[in-house]
């Protein structure tokens, strides 16, 4: 008899000693594997970097016993719940692996990322192997990930070319925020799915059927197993803003409160998340009579969980305070009045909340967010699937073609501009679709260009020969095409146009070819000295790039 083998999934997942990371990487985990796939977490290694727990660390240095003590139980959770790769290496930074590496990767029928703000064109967690840059292609897979932002600023402008090319080079793209997903539109020219966030995947039975074998402090198993009402006040930065106000809230309410609170090793105070595990936090929540969160996910479960809650804003100050993301989990669900900032600690009635009406949205886009990472695996895995027959008309993503037309983005740098066309200008400085019309006003002087992914890399043994239209006002003699590798920043010119008066201002056809002088080009770039002043732009309407074997 014939058994076919699972198809296996190769899951990169940010985990730490943090509820919200953790769970939602644990949610995308056992969603996949509901779907009937293997799945492992590659590319990490939780368990070599917690020392031993010295009892003698208690008075000593109370802060690094907790620390120790916060990561072993969370090391213990993550043993207990996920299946890593035993053999695959854990990925550089860089996403440049070893042969031997890539060979181990190949028992891998499609790869996924998600969730967390992973990215976020900017910080620590910008580099390729966030993007998959490590794996096929065809195999790459996003479910959930948080830009972080609503628009772009002007601190991550010089990122976007190389965001670009990273995000382009996924055929299954998702976003666990609609403005991100209209960011990743905005750069890729191609449709980002809106999904929810993974711990909404799971309901609420399926979380308390999994996770069964909780973790608590003495004091906490106690407060359970005498059935006494409680206030869940779990708060990450704002314990010693909102500390007065939550036990004030509780005697009103006439509610104990169970505190889980800090980050390890960091503020001035951590309650109870060192012997608390996710295990715990889940069925905290569940049992809860009212949650007082400062946090994404302590809001995400107490939705799901039909709970009553309040959000505790980190500040006023909207902008600064990063709450963009519970005004959009709000808006999705349909609840309101649960925001308390610190100069609204006066108040303490708030509407109920019509759970009956929140739950069919939770239940639609939980619907809606399975079949996506349904879809999204059937493609990768099988080339087969509705999602497929959407994004295979991308050639360049799904298989080696001889021609590749390419829709470009146009990107400007380090600029500010303003757009004739529109009443908004692009925070994140792109103009979509063609023909493109650059600012009428750079207030910045120096060489400017044009930029646009080729979605995948130039072959070292291969010709090419390059068709462009576009159109051009500079004060330089000259117009140079350039071929360009976002990571090493490197540039190849490949073409070269001199400009006059009879050729501005009109749509220009130049066909070339070349030959790279590398394998590592990505990208193509239409470049001009002293494109400054009003009026000035560079403008790309099509691009059609022809490929045969070098004679």
């Amino acid at each position: 008899m014939f058994f076919s083998r699972k198809k296996k999934v190769g899951y990169l997942a940010w985990l730490g000693s943090n509820y919200g990371s953790t769970l939602q990487a644990f949610a995308l985990y056992q969603s996949i594997i509901s779907l009937g796939y293997d799945c492992e977490i590659i590319g990490y290694r939780p368990f070599i970097s917690v020392p031993a727990l010295d009892e003698a660390l208690r008075d000593s240095d109370p802060k690094k016993y907790d620390w120790i003590r916060t990561r072993k139980l969370f090391t213990d959770f993550m043993k207990g719940h996920f299946k890593f790769s035993s053999e695959t290496p854990v990925l550089p930074k860089d996403a440049v692996i070893t042969s031997k590496a890539q060979r181990k990767l190949k028992k891998y029928d499609a790869f996924i990322c998600g969730s967390d703000q992973i990215w976020k064109p900017s910080g620590f967690w910008f580099h390729p192997v966030q993007y998959l840059q490590f794996a096929p292609v065809e195999k790459r897979v996003s479910y959930a990930p948080s830009v972080g932002w609503e628009k772009i600023p002007k601190t991550a402008e010089s990122n976007i070319p190389l965001w670009q090319y990273w995000l382009s080079s996924f055929p299954y793209l998702s976003s666990r925020e609609s403005a991100g997903a209209s960011l990743i539109e905005n750069v890729t020219g191609r449709k980002a799915h809106t999904v929810t966030d993974p711990t909404m995947l799971l309901t609420p039975d399926t979380w308390l059927k999994l996770l069964c074998d909780p973790a608590y402090p003495s004091e906490v198993s106690g407060l359970l197993k005498a059935k006494k009402r409680y206030l869940l006040a779990y708060l990450l930065d704002t314990y010693e803003t909102y500390r007065d106000y939550v036990i004030q809230l509780a005697q009103k309410l006439e509610l104990e409160v169970v505190w889980l609170t800090g980050r390890d090793n960091k503020g001035t105070v951590q309650i109870n998340c060192s012997e608390t595990d996710p295990a715990g936090f889940v069925n905290l929540i569940a049992n809860a009579d009212l949650v007082c969160a400062d946090g994404f996910h302590g809001c995400c479960f107490s939705v799901n969980f039909s709970k009553n809650f309040l959000y505790l804003s980190p500040g006023d100050d909207f902008e600064k305070s990063n709450d963009s993301r519970l005004h959009e989990l709000f808006s999705r669900f349909g609840i309101s009045g649960r925001f308390v900032t610190p100069s609204t600690q006066n108040r303490f009635d708030f509407p109920d909340i019509d759970y009956e009406a929140v739950q069919k949205n939770v239940s639609t886009a939980r619907e809606l967010s399975i079949n996506y990472l349904c879809e999204a695996l059937r493609g990768a895995t099988r080339n087969e699937g509705e999602l497929y027959k959407e994004i295979r008309e991308y050639s360049n993503l799904i298989k080696n073609t001889a021609v590749t037309v390419l829709k470009p983005h146009i990107i400007l740098k380090n600029a500010v501009p303003e757009f004739s066309y529109n009443e908004k200008a692009w925070e994140c400085h792109i103009i979509k679709g063609a023909p493109a019309l650059f600012p009428i006003k750079i207030k910045s002087a120096g060489g400017r260009f044009a930029c646009t992914s080729l979605g995948t890399a130039l072959s070292i043994g291969m010709s090419y020969r390059m068709s462009v239209k576009f159109k051009c006002r500079t004060d330089a003699e000259s117009v140079f095409f350039h071929l360009y590798d976002p990571l090493n920043k490197v540039k190849q010119v490949i073409h070269k146009i001199k400009m006059s008066d009879s050729n501005k201002d009109r749509w220009l056809t130049v066909d070339f070819s070349f030959i790279p002088v590398g394998n590592t080009f990505s990208a193509f770039m239409i470049a001009a000295s002293q494109i400054t002043g009003e009026g000035r732009y560079i403008s790309i309407s099509s691009i059609t790039l022809e490929a045969k074997a070098k004679c």
